[in-house]
């Protein structure tokens, strides 16, 4: 149990400096990117989708239970992990994995 919390917890660290650096994202492509710019950005899209797909597929397949004391995401249950998840599937338009999200998050706030 302690690898995988530690594991979860390195990539919710992760998760969060992406969506930091993803701000910076969108002002650089209105401007003329250099090739640097461009690779940089590129490589943040992706890694932001990886580590996305991947705190969706654990939190779908523990539910609720995802965001017990137990388990490695119950620090980040009063957070906006979530909704950060969700708006970035909805960009994508990927709107299945929304409507899996938002019903964990339903049965979260049911269960306070």
């Amino acid at each position: 149990m302690y690898k995988l919390s530690k594991i979860w917890e390195n990539l919710r660290k992760h998760f969060f400096y992406l969506v930091d650096c993803s701000k910076f994202v969108p002002s650089l492509k209105n401007k003329s990117m250099t090739n640097n710019e461009q690779k940089l950005s590129e490589i943040l899209d992706n890694q932001y989708d990886q580590e996305s797909e991947k705190i969706f597929q654990h939190i779908v397949e523990m539910g609720v239970a995802a965001f017990q004391k137990t388990s490695p995401l119950f620090k980040y249950k009063d957070t906006d992990l979530l909704n950060k998840l969700i708006e970035h599937f909805e960009s994508k338009e990927e709107y299945e994995k929304c409507a899996k999200l938002q019903k964990v998050q339903w049965c979260l706030k049911a269960s306070e």
